[in-house]
């Protein structure tokens, strides 16, 4: 498969953080805390003939609070951030004039916090996008980009001040550039 034009890549990381930002009470954040973040991911990219190319990844993070003045957060998850995330791009050249593809992406479950995690949670999502190029001539390409294309009401992020919010990431759109090489 792929005629030897397929590259698969594996990482395992550690992160560690010292003098992160730790809230002592509501209105007292220190930077005496420590951080660590643990995971794996995986990847392929390449051709699987030689009109057709994918990328696809998974990513798997344990983020954690190691040491904290506060006792009761260490062991605590970071906000923001889910446990898996995954994404997976296809392209096919229909011909020397046409290009097709889409992107499914996906995010985990994410909880809400300014220092550690809270209980308040955003739900996890996977979106879908479609894309084109249409070659017109041998300098100049019109690009089109369906973004969200199934209008997947979702949140970018959870975030926390007096009151907890969220931003609603962009509902359906669509982008054309024209690209003229020199």
């Amino acid at each position: 498969m792929a005629d030897g034009h397929l590259a698969l890549t594996a990482a395992v990381f550690r992160i560690e953080k010292t003098n992160a930002r730790v809230a002592i009470d509501a209105n007292t954040v220190l930077l005496a805390g420590e951080q660590r973040a643990d995971g794996f991911e995986i990847g392929a990219t390449g051709n699987i003939t030689p009109r057709w190319q994918v990328f696809a990844g998974f990513t798997y993070v344990d983020a954690k609070i190691t040491d904290s003045p506060t006792v009761a957060q260490i062991g605590s998850r970071f906000p923001n951030v889910p446990k898996v995330s995954w994404s997976g791009t296809s392209k096919y050249k229909l011909n020397r004039f046409l290009t097709v593809g889409g992107t499914v992406t996906h995010a985990g479950r994410r909880y809400g916090g300014t220092t550690t995690a809270l209980a308040t949670s955003i739900p996890g999502y996977t979106r879908f996008d479609l894309f084109g190029t249409i070659q017109l001539t041998r300098r100049l390409a019109i690009d089109v980009n369906f973004l969200n294309v199934t209008d997947k009401v979702y949140y970018d992020a959870l975030y926390r001040s007096a009151t907890p919010f969220t931003y609603i990431a962009p509902g359906r759109s669509m982008l054309v550039k024209l690209d003229y090489h020199f």
